[in-house]
């Protein structure tokens, strides 16, 4: 059996116990959906659908790209240790040492997803869409 990954203290988190706990709640809830709760995770798919609802539940401090299946099998055949972590962490309901992992953190500098924008910032504006309201300010008039 594979040996469990290891949290670097460097990548400790801002949550405290009882907010772990929440989290840990809101993860199992989520999961229970697609995995009765006392059901083993048994592949990767399944580890896949558990590192989504631990993302979802991380309060974006997590990487939004491994809400992608395909990418979170990818990431578990890249590192073997992730697949036992998250089965481990699905059978104990505690799943704090995943979401401290450094390579699930989500980077410090702000990241846009174009899928996250609001669909006026995606919207290419002409001069005609603003009114004029003084020196330096616009007014949209397009709604």
């Amino acid at each position: 059996m594979d040996e469990p990954l290891l949290v670097d203290e460097a990548s400790r988190d801002n949550f405290t116990d009882e907010q772990h706990k929440r989290l840990d709640e809101d993860v199992t809830s989520t999961a229970s959906v697609f995995f009765p709760v006392q059901q083993e995770l048994s592949s990767k798919c399944d580890c896949a659908g558990l590192l989504q609802c631990i993302i979802e539940h991380s309060e974006g401090t997590l990487k939004g790209e491994f809400t992608n299946t395909g990418k979170a099998v990818k990431l578990m055949r890249e590192n073997p240790k992730l697949e036992f972590a998250l089965k481990n962490a699905w059978r104990t309901k505690d799943y704090k040492k995943i979401r401290r992992l450094s390579e699930l953190r989500a980077s410090s500098l702000v990241t846009l997803s174009l899928n996250s924008l609001p669909a006026e910032l995606l919207t290419v504006k002409k001069p005609h869409d603003y009114e004029r309201t003084s020196h330096c300010q616009f007014r949209n008039l397009t709604y």
